[in-house]
């Protein structure tokens, strides 16, 4: 069974067939904060994304 989805901000069809989410860690934050000025926008963010996520 071929596997798709639109995409919404190419508006055509993508091949999800051969995607794989593995326990790779891509992209890992931890303890992070943004500040815009005095104003605290994020307070202590941790996020995990593995790859294929």
């Amino acid at each position: 069974m071929n596997k798709t989805q639109l995409d919404p901000g190419i508006d055509r069809a993508i091949d999800t067939s051969q995607m794989q989410i593995s326990d790779e860690i891509a992209i890992q934050i931890t303890a992070m904060n943004k500040w815009y000025g005095t104003f605290h926008v994020l307070r202590d963010i941790n996020m995990t994304v593995n790859r294929g996520e």
